[in-house]
């Protein structure tokens, strides 16, 4: 394979696929105040709900922000305020490739405007966002994880595989990983950088029939927080896990058990 075939299997790595957002989502966002942040020179747009304590909300990769919609009304009901956005490259917003440290920018301009941030509520590539700031000395703030990719060898196996790569193809990203983050991919994967939250409350919830990311991750996940608590769910999947009432209650109580004692 090519030098130049090896740089674009490592680009289309940090490509998420962009939908096309369904109406029920449009018609979603339509019902919140709207916000515009700009980072890398890439305009990232949001919605907020409610008032109070923020809860933020990161979807996962090739989603949205509205993906999260069926938490906002509990949430605000409870006496927060919920902020939703679309990362870089996907959704509404700007940009046709990202990463975790896009997202760290954007996470920190959201810290800064909704403060204060008490809990993130997270899906998939989002929760691997979420803990890489955490990581990297954003004070951790007790979380919700679903679905989340821990194991950062099957995500790099998983992905070679679809596109046909070779050991090359890792290698390749292993060293480009290495590079911009001055860690290797396997080191900022979300089973290492949990640890570094210590003691803060985290919630795991994983589906056992989730065909997009196997439920051992969210079993391996739970060995590296002292804190956490696990909720196995059957027949969600992947996605539909987020719509799921008793899913949506156990999230509402979570925060309202952990982030009640949270001073302004």
């Amino acid at each position: 394979m090519p030098l130049l075939a090896y740089k674009f299997a490592v680009k289309l790595f940090f490509t998420p696929i962009r939908y096309k957002i369904p109406s029920t989502e449009k018609e979603f966002t339509k019902t919140g105040e709207p916000f515009l942040i700009e980072v890398n020179r890439k305009k990232i747009r949001g919605f907020s709900w409610g008032e109070g304590n923020t809860i933020v909300g990161v979807h996962g990769w090739s989603g949205r922000g509205a993906m999260l919609r069926k938490f906002v009304k509990p949430l605000t009901v409870s006496g927060f305020r919920v902020v939703l956005f679309d990362g870089p490259a996907h959704g509404s917003s700007e940009g046709f490739s990202t990463d975790p440290l896009e997202f760290e920018g954007v996470i920190l301009e959201i810290e800064s405007k909704f403060n204060p941030v008490v809990g993130y509520i997270t899906h998939s590539f989002g929760g691997t966002a979420a803990l890489f700031c955490f990581s990297r000395g954003l004070k951790p703030k007790p979380i919700v994880l679903i679905a989340v990719p821990a194991i950062g060898e099957d995500v790099v196996q998983t992905f070679t595989a679809r596109i046909n790569g070779t050991r090359k193809v890792i290698k390749k990203l292993e060293e480009f990983t290495q590079q911009r983050y001055g860690k290797s991919f396997y080191e900022i994967s979300a089973i290492n950088t949990a640890r570094t939250i210590g003691f803060t409350p985290a919630l795991v919830i994983h589906d056992k029939n989730d065909d997009d990311v196997p439920v051992e991750h969210g079993e391996k996940l739970m060995d590296a927080l002292p804190n956490g608590t696990l909720l196995r769910t059957i027949g969600l999947g992947h996605n539909r896990i987020l719509r799921d009432p008793s899913v949506v209650n156990h999230v509402v109580e979570f925060f309202a058990h952990h982030c009640s004692l949270i001073t302004h």
